[in-house]
């Protein structure tokens, strides 16, 4: 599916075993960064869909990345704020910073899909919802 550069929400599934380091080839943050496989699923947002997902393709490498486009939002920050707040059981924290990441375990991409909609429902946000199938 070919998404027109917009602001929006996205999930990344990995299929990848062994886990990789969130931050590789970011030299400031790669030791420290959490490592990620196909047992995590992250919910993020962007500014650029086209970017980010080719950003992905290069840390954990194009064929281990599931990018998918969750929704347009215009107010992209104020939904955030809500959908961290949605998925923060869920969310990972980083043991070297003590800080949450985007990332989750423990959670099925059908159910983090449904928490991002429940926060759109619940704010009455008018966003495009692009549907996806897992591939």
């Amino acid at each position: 599916m070919t998404v027109q550069v917009n602001s929006g929400f996205y999930i990344v599934i990995l299929s990848n075993v062994e886990p990789i380091s969130s931050q590789r080839g970011d030299p400031r943050n790669e030791d420290t960064a959490i490592k990620v496989n196909k047992d995590n699923v992250k919910v993020g947002k962007t500014t650029n869909l086209v970017v980010r997902e080719k950003q992905y393709q290069k840390t954990f490498g194009a064929k281990h990345v599931s990018f998918r486009t969750l929704a347009i939002v215009k107010d992209i920050d104020a939904v955030d704020k809500l959908v961290k707040k949605e998925l923060k059981y869920w969310s990972i924290v980083n043991p070297s910073t003590n800080k949450r990441t985007e990332w989750m375990r423990n959670i099925t991409p059908d159910k983090a899909l449904w928490m991002v909609l429940k926060t759109r429902l619940n704010l009455a946000v008018i966003c495009t919802i692009y549907p996806f199938y897992w591939a």
